[in-house]
């Protein structure tokens, strides 16, 4: 009644039935007072629904009310150890319709920015190809925390995209390699393969630190309850994964002998809901679990062994016909990986710069178009790599374009000149890494690596123009390249050798006025026509009388004259 009328209030009573025999029913309002017209004792009322709302009410709730269901299960494991089911019945079939919907994504060796960047990348690709199940062969001794940490919640995320994860580990899963296992629905293990040990190591300069005041350790363990929780395993022997003085024991439920793994901690704050059984050996003091194929399915953390890849497929149901598609690295991720890495974005970076000086310098288009290949490989290399995305490159753009107009259109350096500087720097910094990881001090200290890096890549970029203007003039063939302004001799002196003066262009020493600001390029007004000129150094402002200095090809060169 109390689930299809709103209007009744629902009440949990405990009749004694004489002989100490208490019977618990639920009953309305008006039964409750029924009973107790007709001389029934009632020693406890409880209510669980008020009158005029809908009752709605969780597995757990009705379970410890001990009303509506006998057993809860977090799990299809779970019921099928309720009821003695065969293994044979944890297959989930996958029809013929779903053929082209199976990804199987190889994540080998230690996980570093090349095996981040590369399951990242292929996580997205099976993602935007709409796979019903990622299949993930683990085999790794661990690596970064971070990644690893960041790849395991990629991996569990999926579950909101209606998207199912099993790992599968043939050899091992140690450290990292078995948080990134621990991030999917299944993990399946054949009977030799181990998974575990997963205690948190700091380095510094290459040299392996312990962490003396646990906070790497209490991050790891709230990474690993919250993987349990989400995953129906034993948060408890998840955390022992990374604590090696944090001891586990079986236990089993008062009322419906469900057996599970709890810390001391935990069984003390449960009450006596559930019975203290035997420490779990593997979690005893000075050791991280470590546990094979097998007796992780016992913990709970794994499925049963399977004995092969067959083996699987037949256990997740998938038919014969369905083909896996193996997605390994390839030499794309090995360019990715390279173009990451601290020197290249570095280089990249300095060739972008460096660039931009020459062209503002020669106005060729040459170097234009090679500062803008470089900027593409580097922001190209970020997208590919999982540190970037739409909103960096719109963010560089933005500051390209407050730069250009306050180069261009706005007179002096002011709002937009700075904001352009700050929008390329914060662009640049978050496309470097992923903000996010485990503690906010990581992406601080991350973030000034990445500024310390474009610092260091500004500074070769000062000294490389200094040594190209000192030094490109003198060479024959690089002499046009970089405009070199008359020296305090060359200012006062003749602008052309007097035996090349016949021969001299018509618009040599002419003078006229500047019909735009020269930002060193514009355009002047010279013998009553318009012309493009180029400042010989600092800019000249509109209006302002103007002289030729020198004219190479069709660049004219002109300074201002002082009146």
């Amino acid at each position: 009644a109390g689930l299809m009328n709103p209007s009744e209030t629902i009440l949990h009573l405990t009749v004694d039935q004489g002989d100490g025999i208490k019977e618990k029913r639920l009953a309305t309002a008006a039964e409750a007072a029924q009973l107790r017209d007709q001389g029934v004792v009632i020693s406890d009322s409880k209510t669980l629904k008020d009158q005029g709302t809908p009752w709605k009410i969780s597995g757990a709730e009705a379970r410890e009310e001990d009303i509506l269901i006998t057993q809860t299960a977090g799990s299809t494991r779970d019921v099928i150890d309720a009821y003695g089911l065969p293994l044979e019945a944890l297959r989930n079939r996958i029809t013929g319709e779903t053929i082209d919907k199976v990804a199987y994504i190889e994540l080998k060796d230690t996980i570093d920015d090349q095996f981040y960047s590369f399951a990242i990348r292929q996580i997205q690709r099976a993602v935007n190809q709409n796979v019903e199940l990622i299949i993930f062969e683990i085999d790794s001794p661990g690596g970064g925390l971070l990644h690893s940490a960041d790849i395991a919640n990629t991996i569990a995320n999926l579950r909101e995209k209606d998207i199912k994860t099993v790992a599968f580990v043939r050899e091992q899963a140690y450290s990292g390699g078995t948080i990134v296992a621990l991030g999917c629905d299944e993990i399946y293990m054949l009977p030799e393969a181990t998974i575990g040990d997963a205690i948190p190591v700091l380095f510094l300069e290459g040299q392996a630190l312990k962490d003396t005041e646990g906070k790497v350790l209490s991050a790891e363990r709230e990474l690993m309850h919250q993987l349990a929780e989400r995953k129906n395993r034993p948060p408890a022997l998840l955390e022992a994964i990374a604590d090696i003085d944090l001891e586990v024991f079986e236990v089993t439920h008062r009322k419906t002998g469900r057996v599970w793994f709890m810390s001391e901690a935990e069984i003390h704050a449960s009450g006596e809901e559930w019975l203290q059984g035997a420490l779990v050996p593997e979690t005893r003091k000075g050791v991280a679990l470590t546990v094979g194929g097998r007796r992780a399915a016992e913990l709970r953390i794994a499925e049963p062994p399977v004995t092969d890849l067959e083996d699987l497929r037949a256990r997740l149901g998938i038919p014969q016909d369905i083909k896996f598609r193996r997605i390994e690295r390839t030499w794309v991720d090995h360019v990715v990986f390279k173009l990451n890495g601290p020197a290249m974005t570095g280089l990249l970076f300095f060739i972008g710069v460096i660039c931009i000086y020459l062209e503002l310098h020669t106005m060729t288009g040459f170097f234009g178009i090679i500062s803008v290949l470089a900027f593409g490989v580097f922001f190209w290399s970020k997208i590919m790599g999982g540190t970037a995305g739409g909103l960096e490159v719109i963010l560089f753009l933005i500051g390209i374009g407050c730069l250009a107009l306050e180069i261009f259109v706005i007179p002096g350096f002011g709002v937009f000149g700075i904001s352009g500087i700050l929008l390329l720097l914060v662009s640049l910094v978050m496309a470097s890494q992923t903000f996010g990881g485990i503690t906010a001090e990581y992406d601080l200290i991350q973030a000034g690596r990445s500024v310390a890096m474009f610092g260091v890549a500004l500074f070769a970029v000062m000294v490389t123009g200094l040594l190209l203007s000192s030094f490109l003039p003198k060479i024959p063939f690089l002499r046009g390249m970089i405009l070199d302004p008359p020296g305090g001799l060359a200012a006062d002196g003749p602008r052309l050798r007097p035996e090349l003066a016949a021969a001299a262009h018509p618009l040599m020493a002419s003078r006229g006025r500047s019909v735009t600001v020269l930002r060193p390029a514009g355009k002047a007004r010279l013998d009553g026509q318009i012309v493009d000129v180029i400042s010989d150094g600092p800019f000249i402002m509109e209006d302002k009388d103007i002289e030729v200095v020198r004219i190479t090809g069709n660049r004219i060169v002109v300074r201002e004259v002082q009146a």
